[in-house]
């Protein structure tokens, strides 16, 4: 009997040595898949990081362009208001009574001599504002189509 508890206990603590060895190849695979995992993720990270990055830089240049093309729209509608009031420059009037094209109107903005045609100065002014205004609304809706244009290139 007392080599029976002998047995019992070489078994008993061979089977304990077993599983601590055991116990730490899994802890060890384990801490080796979690180290794997961590190492990924701080990868995935870093590119999600440049891709901002990139997008950011991408979106200041986009809203620089638009910047620029504002102050265009904005410069060319005081140019042409500006030629208007100083009589460079005058507006033409479709005469659809003779079927011919764009007719020259006397003077300039309609006004020759002390004879008036066409739309008064105000009114012109408007309008071409209004114009500039008219462009101003797509240059936005074309930078904002930028941006989405980008964003979409990022997220393929």
């Amino acid at each position: 009997m007392r080599y029976i508890l002998i047995a019992a206990g070489i078994l008993a603590g061979l089977g304990a040595y077993f599983l601590i060895v055991d116990s730490n190849a899994y802890t060890r695979g384990k801490s080796e898949a979690e180290t794997i995992h961590a190492q990924r993720a701080l990868v995935a990270e870093e590119t999600v990081r440049t891709l901002e990055r990139q997008s950011a830089a991408d979106i200041v240049a986009i809203e620089e362009k638009h910047r620029q093309e504002l102050a265009n729209v904005t410069r060319r509608k005081d140019r042409v208001i500006a030629d208007l009031r100083a009589g460079n420059l005058r507006l033409r009037q479709l005469d659809t009574r003779s079927g011919g094209g764009p007719q020259a109107r006397p003077g300039a903005a309609g006004v020759d001599g002390g004879e008036k045609a066409g739309l008064p100065r105000q009114d012109i002014e408007f309008l071409v504002s209004l114009a500039s205004e008219a462009d101003a609304v797509v240059m936005d809706r074309q930078a904002l189509q930028a941006i989405v244009r980008k964003d979409r290139e990022i997220c393929k």
